[in-house]
């Protein structure tokens, strides 16, 4: 793939500082280990970032590195405008060519959608840096969470007593908490 090309289609760079900020805001906060987007830039429908694996993550002897990986998924936030939590729902198909280097490009391409859509999808390439394809997640589906307001924190509260007091496993409080982000 041509990286000169896809960079050409997708003219608009995104502050990478204000794309995890927009997680955050949503939700999802990513510590050192898992913040591998290091540039996105956007086009119609279209986005190619530079990945890099955080310094404080070891290499492992992953071929798919989970922070690589990830990273590839946390970009589909750039396509959402002011932002709402998206959860992926399914991959209709993994190919690896080759093992992921410590620095890689996702090119996402996305389907087309009509606005409001809940569920979106998605193919994103990890390419080395002379544009071989190395990994293919073709047709990545992810879905607008659903539920209502956040828990109100005195149930919160309660919930952090009573697995801090041993009253309940993490299993049980994760349970809960599910519980009461899909009311």
């Amino acid at each position: 793939m041509d990286l000169s090309a896809v960079a050409a289609a997708c003219p608009r760079q995104l502050p990478v500082a204000d794309h995890y900020r927009k997680l955050r805001a949503l939700g999802l906060a990513y510590g050192p280990a898992l913040t591998a987007i290091q540039e996105i830039r956007v086009g119609d429908g279209v986005l190619l970032a530079r990945l890099r694996l955080p310094s404080v993550t070891e290499r492992d002897g992953f071929d798919l590195h989970p922070s690589l990986m990830d990273g590839a998924l946390q970009t589909l936030g750039a396509f959402d405008g002011p932002g709402h939590l998206q959860l992926p729902l399914s991959v209709s198909t993994v190919t690896q060519s080759d093992a992921l280097p410590p620095e890689c490009f996702a090119y996402v391409t996305a389907m087309p959608a009509q606005p409001g859509d809940a569920v979106r999808a998605f193919d994103i390439r990890l390419l080395g840096d002379d544009g071989r394809e190395l990994v293919f997640l073709h047709h990545l589906t992810i879905k607008r969470a659903s539920g209502g307001e956040p828990a109100p924190p005195d149930k919160l509260r309660a919930l952090l007593h009573r697995l801090r007091t041993g009253e309940i496993s993490e299993a049980e409080a994760e349970t809960a908490m599910e519980a009461s982000l899909a009311n």
